[in-house]
């Protein structure tokens, strides 16, 4: 699947020794950063690295699953770095598949290399990490039990409720919202846990009920409705809700003891209809390959698959992997689950994809723009920097990013670039809003607009800006009346006159940079220490 462009990490590589080769921290020391896509923009602080007495004339990318073999990724000049996301130059980087990953930039000379490959010791960790939690759900009368799974830690889940029928009235999925359950005398809820609606659920009430989790790298997972009360086990389902309707693909009665079922597939997120699935072949025979077949499911679909159509591309056998592109245009936005037979040259292929058959890839189309808006901005006195103003707002995506907000100030409301205020932040837990306290460290700074971006997964961009002029000059002009005059005459200067004494003179306070946040509609992910220069 290819990503509808690239995502910014806020990481800095500075510069390395020149004199001897560098040593860096073991890899277990180092922070481990877990990012949700797999199509990295790595800027090189190249100001940095100019300013040092003996500079590299090439810097190398070197990259490597965790604990394996170092592999270069890209070499330039360091004048011809290419230019990256936020006008910024460096590497791009893009994992083959989740998992950790460790880089480490190597400076080229004239004579030498710096360090040696043989000494290449990693900078930066990555967890790379698509695939949302999986969550199997058993019903036995009141009580529901849990396992949620991930290839990351799971500390603790939600559990979520809304009614399926009270008294003589009953709902189905698609009615009301869920509620989130909160523990009481007790732990908060954990990955392989239950609980137990007796005492709480009346004569003729009964409750849909459902699991979410949320791994480290932000990807969401729910489990499928259940109703309770109840019998049997269900697998997982897809990790998102279809805007109130009911979870697919649909949950699998019969489980398997309440064990956890395998991962499922990978998730991709595209802003356009056009969809391009790579499908690359893992054995190819003697005759080579002559087609290709596209099946498709989604909410439609969701009890079997539908043949889209046979691609003809002729491939010879090779040893090599062999990649191929096949097209497909939704017709609107949701989840698409694809599935790909390949057809020998000899006319032999696999069967289509059983009823019950998983999906290869699960691509969500999303092309509308996260809804957000600033709901209030009230600035006041008491910072020790500045003044301080409150910022609130609403932002709603069904597939918004983690740590998608961000909100920026211009003193020009039709400006081409504005300045951050704070990048990467949430929402409050659990809702669509979130509250901000901005203090304001520029002193020649009174009067400016605000504004708002969020990001969803498919690099979608939605922005509001706050209707009035913030000002944010609180303070009411005062003075004295030190003297008078008559005429053109002027008082001679009295020994005891000294200036009105209003303390030591206001100093400026240095403003620090922050990143700036993406000017292209890429997410704001987690942001990494820019790495110390090595003597």
């Amino acid at each position: 699947m290819r990503r509808q462009g690239a995502i910014l990490l806020a990481v800095c590589l500075a510069a390395l020794a020149v004199a001897r080769p560098a040593t860096s921290q073991p890899s277990g020391e180092l922070q481990l950063y877990h990012i949700p896509i797999r199509t990295v923009d790595i800027p090189v602080d190249v100001s940095r690295i100019e300013k040092l007495s003996n500079k590299p004339t090439e810097l190398q990318l070197f990259a490597r699953p965790a604990n394996g073999r170092w592999a270069a990724s890209g070499r330039y000049g360091l004048n011809s770095l290419p230019a990256i996301t936020d006008g910024k130059r460096g590497f791009r980087f893009t994992a083959p598949e989740d998992g950790e990953y460790e880089f480490r930039v190597q400076f080229i000379y004239a004579d030498s290399v710096n360090p040696r490959e043989s000494d290449l010791t990693p900078e930066l960790r990555m967890m790379v990490d698509t695939t949302p939690p999986a969550i199997e759900v058993n019903v036995s009368g009141k009580s529901v039990a849990w396992i949620a799974s991930d290839a990351n830690r799971l500390s603790t889940v939600n559990v979520q409720c809304k009614w399926a029928k009270d008294g003589n009235k009953t709902f189905g999925l698609d009615s009301g919202e869920w509620f989130t359950v909160t523990p009481k005398g007790r732990d908060a809820f954990k990955a392989e846990d239950a609980f137990d609606w007796s005492g709480l659920l009346q004569n003729g009430q009964e409750l849909w009920v459902r699991i979410s989790a949320k791994d480290p790298a932000g990807n969401d997972g729910f489990s499928p409705p259940v109703r309770v009360p109840g019998n049997g086990t269900f697998g997982t389902a897809f990790p998102k809700g279809n805007n109130g309707k009911p979870d697919w693909p649909p949950s699998n009665p019969g489980g398997n003891g309440g064990l956890p079922r395998p991962q499922q597939p990978r998730i991709e997120y595209v802003s356009s209809p056009d969809v391009t699935v790579d499908f690359t072949l893992s054995k190819v025979g003697r005759s080579g390959v002559s087609a290709f077949h596209l099946y498709l499911q989604n909410q439609q679909d969701a009890n079997g698959w539908r043949f889209i159509e046979r691609v003809p591309k002729a491939l010879q056998s090779s040893d090599k992997e062999q990649a191929v592109a096949l097209k497909y245009k939704a017709e609107k936005e949701g989840l698409y689950g694809f599935y790909v037979v390949p057809e020998s040259g000899a006319g032999y292929k696999d069967d289509p994809p059983a009823k019950n058959e998983s999906p290869m890839l699960f691509v969500v189309v999303d092309w509308t723009k996260p809804y957000a808006k600033i709901t209030g901005v009230q600035p006041r006195r008491g910072g020790v920097r500045g003044p301080l103003v409150d910022i609130t707002w609403e932002a709603v995506d069904p597939n918004l990013m983690p740590r998608a907000i961000s909100l920026e100030y211009s003193v020009d409301k039709n400006a081409a670039v504005w300045k951050p205020i704070s990048v990467g932040l949430d929402n409050d837990a659990g809702k669509d809003t979130g509250r901000h306290t901005w203090e304001v460290p520029d002193e020649n700074l009174w009067k400016f607009w605000v504004r708002i971006r969020a990001v969803d997964k498919a690099a979608n961009t939605g922005e509001h800006i706050w209707e009035k002029e913030v000002i944010v000059d609180l303070e009411k002009p005062s003075g004295v009346i030190t003297g008078v005059r008559g005429g053109n005459s002027s008082p001679p200067p009295r020994e005891n006159d000294k200036p009105r004494d209003n303390g030591p003179p206001p100093t400026t306070t240095p403003s620090f940079p922050t990143p700036k946040p993406p000017t292209t509609g890429a997410p704001a992910l987690p942001e990494l220490p820019e790495l110390p220069d090595k003597k």
